[in-house]
């Protein structure tokens, strides 16, 4: 269910494995068992135009929030950094 609205809303999460990791972790991380849960009840309840349309704000909170975490953890310098003596 949650795969054919991401699909919908990215094609891209089907192509790449990169993608699929990351949409494991949305379930695992963000919707957990019970967003899933919830997910099919807004589904059956309110139809697949309001559950993609809820599926993709979560999603796109869940990318940009990625990113800023793959951002804060790269360091700010690259390579080795000599120091210099002060003598």
């Amino acid at each position: 269910m949650l795969s054919n609205y991401l699909e919908k809303i990215d094609p891209t999460t089907t192509h790449s494995a990169r993608r699929k990791a990351l949409v494991r972790r949305f379930v695992a991380e963000k919707l957990r068992s019970d967003g899933v849960f919830l997910l099919r009840l807004v589904a059956s309840n309110g139809g697949d135009m309001v559950a993609c349309e809820l599926v993709a704000t979560l999603w796109a909170d869940f990318v940009a929030e990625s990113a800023r975490r793959a951002d804060a953890e790269r360091p700010l310098l690259k390579g080795p950094v000599e120091e210099e003596d002060d003598f």
